[in-house]
């Protein structure tokens, strides 16, 4: 059963460092299944984009281009010249494969190289792991000044200064950081409350939604190599 080529090749029983430990501890099977289900019965219809595009792997180009790389995630934070450059090629990378990913004229779209595709969302790991910290840094200052506290170099007006060294190198969970950045989540418990739903938010619930499980995968695979 093909789910989509990004996660088909990770899950792969005969690819090398197939990942083994899925997320929540599901088996390959149901991952497999419940995957497949979502982008079939729910991703494909409630979204823009087809069936076809979230096999591909096209969607999920777009969706790392979209909540990745939005403004909100990046934020305002000054940038050392090591965070300067990592990001800059990794965005040229994600273009660059969402270029060749167009759909062809007959409407066949080229084969996604997965490899490529996971260096892409590793680098991503890297980059929003260092940004969340130091927004949780600046956050925590500006606490502090509203309390009152009695903290030295507080400069809340001052954006916060990102890089790629820190002291602890392993990658966190990025996801709730994208979340909270983007307003995923509060954005679609607003539009149930309200009395005519906000179309939008809840598409982009569904696209976080798939974003989440690639994501997931994706950090259980890289914990299992160790590289960081």
């Amino acid at each position: 059963m093909i789910i989509d080529s990004y996660c088909e090749q990770i899950l792969a029983k005969e690819s090398k460092g197939s990942v083994s430990v899925l997320p929540g501890g599901v088996s390959r099977e149901e991952f497999v299944w419940r995957l497949d289900i979502l982008i079939k019965d729910m991703f494909s219809e409630l979204t823009d984009y087809t069936e076809a595009d979230f096999r591909s792997g096209r969607t999920l180009l777009l969706l790392l281009k979209k909540y990745c790389f939005s403004k909100k995630t990046l934020g305002n934070l000054q940038q050392e010249q090591d965070f300067a450059d990592y990001l800059t090629k990794t965005q040229q990378m994600l273009d660059e494969e969402i270029t060749r990913l167009t759909p062809l004229a007959d409407g066949m779209i080229p084969a996604l190289d997965a490899d490529k595709t996971f260096t892409i969302i590793a680098n991503i790991m890297q980059l929003l792991t260092s940004i969340s910290l130091v927004q949780k840094q600046e956050k925590e200052k500006t606490n502090a000044q509203v309390l009152g506290l009695n903290i030295r170099f507080i400069q809340v007006d001052k954006p916060g200064l990102v890089s790629l060294a820190r002291e602890n190198t392993a990658i966190v969970n990025i996801i709730p950081y994208l979340d909270e950045a983007n307003g995923i989540a509060d954005s679609f418990e607003k539009a149930k409350k309200a009395p005519v739903g906000s179309k939008a938010s809840y598409v982009e619930w569904v696209e976080f939604k798939y974003l989440k499980m690639v994501l997931e995968l994706t950090k259980c695979k890289l914990d299992e190599i160790g590289v960081f």
